[in-house]
């Protein structure tokens, strides 16, 4: 739990320093691009600490997490008229705001596969850690 708190506490961070950027897809500013640095580094992190501590859910709720931004992202492209978009533009904003350093560098011009790639980054990221964890855990 206090993991998950940590990833949240650095995305809104990073969401903070990116967010003009985002809602103007202007270059993002070092500080940005620093704090999307820091955000991948917390799924890492974590990502080994839960493997460390053995929590299987983790690997769950992460597959749930960028799962359910995906789906929010393709629901609120497809329906923006929609009387739910403001919350699938937040749920985007939330897993997706802190990546806008990362987002802006890759020269993805699709969006749905710019989010794809967005969202699998650091779930492979937390996933590999998740099993070094818990292989250093094993065999320390």
């Amino acid at each position: 739990m206090i993991g998950i708190l940590f990833i949240f506490i650095c995305g809104g961070f990073s969401i903070f320093f990116n967010f003009n950027e985002f809602l103007w897809n202007s270059t993002p500013t070092f500080l940005g691009i620093l704090t999307t640095i820091v955000y991948l580094l917390s799924w890492i992190f974590v990502g080994s600490f839960m493997g460390w501590k053995g929590r299987k859910l983790f690997n769950l709720v992460i597959t749930f997490y960028w799962g359910m931004g995906i789906l929010a992202y393709m629901i609120g492209s497809n329906f923006p008229r929609s009387i739910l978009y403001p919350t699938y533009a937040f749920m985007v904003l939330l897993c997706f705001g802190p990546l806008y350093g990362l987002a802006y560098h890759l020269s993805i011009r699709n969006y749905l596969v710019l989010t794809i790639a967005l969202a699998f980054i650091p779930w492979m990221l937390s996933l590999l850690s998740y099993f070094i964890g818990k292989y250093l855990r094993k065999y320390r």
